[in-house]
């Protein structure tokens, strides 16, 4: 959801922006119960908290989109884009043997737990190493940098 409007209009990301197409569109929430199934709003950043509080049922499933550009794959100390650099990706997130547990969220900044090699479907020995900071997970042009990777265990 881009933007949502009091008389019940909404704007929301379907694709990736392209040089021919924003990739927005606008809707009525009356729209979304036009079709057999029934459809409705769901936020992006409520999808991303944390399943509980010991981090058990949403630990290490998200990864970054394959698209986002490597300079919002930093994990940073503090919530803001001129923060120090926490740990360098340099290259381990291209491999995808990670996880990213999300811890909170303030805006467009997400404090996470990353574990290199992804923990959730362990089945190897080889030790776990794990990273905390702040990413950004979401911008105004490209919408959210995460998703749920579709593989399961």
């Amino acid at each position: 959801m881009l933007n949502e409007q009091s008389d019940g209009w909404f704007q929301f990301r379907y694709g990736l922006p392209t040089l021919s197409h924003r990739g927005v569109a606008w809707a009525y929430t009356s729209h979304l119960r036009l079709g057999d199934r029934p459809l409705r709003i769901q936020y992006w950043k409520d999808i991303f908290q944390p399943s509980d509080v010991n981090q058990r049922n949403n630990r290490g499933w998200l990864q970054f989109r394959d698209h986002a550009p490597s300079s919002d794959q930093r994990l940073r100390r503090e919530s803001t884009p001129t923060s120090e650099v926490s740990f360098p990706t340099d290259g381990t997130f291209l491999e995808g043997d990670y996880g990213i547990e999300p811890i909170e969220i303030q805006g467009n900044w997400m404090r996470v737990r990353i574990s290199i090699p992804q923990d959730y479907c362990k089945t190897h020995s080889e030790p776990i190493e794990f990273h905390e900071g702040w990413i950004q997970w979401w911008t105004p042009e490209q919408g959210t940098l995460l998703y749920y990777h579709p593989r399961g265990c």
